[in-house]
């Protein structure tokens, strides 16, 4: 028999809110970072076909992400790995910003594509272990509506940051930002046993 929370007492618990706003601070990633990476190595003096090669190995490291994070939250639990993968992708999008460095690049993009491919896994995986498979659906459904904000304000964040700035650094900054108030959140994220 699939057990598991209504709707209902997921929207009247403390873990819903926070698991929220990991998913809203993350999807970030998709709208505000992503499709910027490869206009921000070419300003940063990337030749274009090497930026898209880094592009390639960027989406190369998401699938890997994808497989490695899967087993480590069967290894430390949904809420620690989304932690981790919060925290690995604050890092890596705050390097990025120096990737006109070859070394910096190589190492920046590769390792924000595998948290980024991380994060796609995750964050489905979290509130599945939190509120259990009856309504998943449902209360997966309720979640998502918060990645309207970020689809919606990442693309004026990342055109503003070059408008004003002539690079995206800022609007990188501002993200890794938000990932780190997401990573944050999770801190909040626990079930009490008695409810679980």
């Amino acid at each position: 028999m699939l057990t598991g929370r209504t709707p209902k007492e997921a929207l009247h618990s403390k873990a819903f809110y926070a698991i929220a706003t990991a998913v809203l601070m993350g999807s970030f990633t998709y709208s505000a970072v992503l499709p910027q990476v490869t206009a921000h190595l070419t300003i940063e003096g990337v030749s274009v076909t090497v930026a898209s090669l880094a592009l390639s190995v960027l989406a190369i490291f998401g699938m890997l992400g994808k497989l490695a994070m899967g087993f480590l939250s069967e290894r430390i639990g949904s809420r620690y790995a989304l932690m981790v993968d919060l925290s690995g992708q604050s890092l890596f999008v705050l390097v990025m910003m120096w990737a006109g460095t070859p070394a910096i690049m190589w190492l920046s993009v590769p390792m924000f594509g595998f948290f980024l491919g991380g994060f796609g896994a995750l964050f489905s995986i979290i509130v599945q272990d939190t509120f259990g498979i009856r309504h998943f659906g449902g209360i997966m459904g309720i979640i998502n509506l918060a990645t309207m904000v970020s689809f919606g304000v990442g693309p004026l964040l990342a055109g503003a940051s070059f408008d004003l700035t002539g690079s995206y650094n800022a609007a990188f900054m501002t993200t890794a930002v938000l990932f780190a108030i997401g990573a944050l959140a999770l801190t909040q994220a626990r079930v009490p046993s008695k409810d679980a």
